[in-house]
């Protein structure tokens, strides 16, 4: 049998081919966005080059919740017969994030021959791989290394939360930065990556704040020898920096409500519209004049929109509900709140 290669030397089968399964990736844009997927490729040359970014999750109790994974990969010179050559480009702190994803980058599927299972057949393109890639993403990832797939809770608890923190840590928050250069391997996604951060950002404080009980504590990891410290602390500072300088750069982005799969835009609730009212005078003539209405739904509350759970104690606002400053205190069972400030 002919070894496959990867030179580059792409026939007339092969540019066909990349060409339909483009296509087929354009039409169908919106809805692999959807699910957190992403592709980059010039519409106007043709090249043997793959590049993926998925979204690792949009459930909270996932460890994969928002975190930026790239994948970037070749064609064979034979494909569609043969599969792609794919590797993880998101790595860090010799974290293997996955059992199917190595430190070396090297993605186990066997649709790519990489591992033992059903090989890959013609009748597959970029985007079904990438919809396999992503289902990898699943809550408790260590089930995937052969060998323990019913491993003891405790050993499942600890590889997921260690993955969740680190997910945070680099997939979210490193990527993010490095996406805003422009000689990074992510800088072609760096409006997705960076207002997808904005949006998902009280979602992400929330998550940080679960590592609080481990602040400074060291962690190993029951398999791949990863080992570390929680630092929750510091990594929501730098978390609330980052937000701080993009939200200046996308003043309009909306941000996901914790508590529902509705979004919500935080920066206003006046409506601009025009109505037609007639002047009162011995022409009686009508008139369309532009004028704003705000949302007549009662708001009682005081305190300032955002969650308290976002800010460092001490930390004071003006609320845009009552014009008044309130300080963030944190309770005897470690909840913050807002009360009313009172200078001394």
């Amino acid at each position: 049998m002919k070894k496959t290669t990867y030179d580059g030397n792409l026939n007339y089968i092969s540019t066909k081919r990349i060409k339909g399964d483009r296509r087929l990736i354009a039409n169908d844009k919106d809805t692999y966005n959807n699910q957190g997927i992403y592709f980059n490729f010039n519409e106007n040359v043709i090249n043997n080059t793959i590049s993926i970014l998925i979204v690792g999750s949009f459930d909270k109790s996932n460890p994969y919740y928002g975190g930026f994974y790239l994948f970037n990969g070749i064609y064979p010179d034979n494909y569609p017969f043969s599969p792609p050559l794919m590797k993880a480009k998101t790595q860090g702190d010799n974290i293997r994030f996955h059992p199917n994803f190595y430190t070396n980058g090297k993605v186990c599927l066997s649709i790519l021959g990489t591992w033992a299972g059903p090989p890959w057949s013609p009748s597959q393109n970029i985007g079904s791989l990438s919809i396999t890639i992503r289902s990898l993403f699943i809550e408790s990832p260590i089930t995937q290394e052969p060998g323990w797939e019913k491993c003891a809770k405790i050993k499942a608890d600890m590889y997921k939360r260690i993955i969740g923190y680190k997910n945070l840590e680099i997939a979210v928050y490193n990527v993010v930065k490095l996406s805003g250069s422009s000689d990074s391997i992510y800088f072609p996604y760096r409006t997705v990556i960076e207002k997808k951060f904005l949006e998902l950002y009280p979602s992400y404080v929330e998550l940080i704040h679960t590592y609080d009980t481990y602040d400074s504590k060291e962690f190993l990891s029951p398999i791949y020898g990863m080992r570390g410290y929680f630092k929750p602390k510091e990594l929501l500072r730098k978390f609330k920096t980052l937000h701080t300088e993009l939200t200046l750069q996308y003043p309009a982005v909306q941000v996901h409500n914790s508590n529902s799969n509705t979004v919500m835009n935080i920066n206003s609730t006046t409506i601009p519209i025009n109505i037609t009212t007639t002047e009162i005078n011995s022409t009686n003539k009508s008139s369309t004049i532009p004028i704003n209405i705000t949302n007549t739904k009662k708001n009682h509350r005081k305190s300032p929109n955002d969650k308290a759970l976002i800010y460092d104690v001490g930390y004071i606002k003006e609320s845009e509900n009552d014009n008044k400053k309130w300080i963030v205190i944190e309770t005897k069972s470690g909840i913050k709140r807002w009360i009313r400030y009172t200078p001394k």
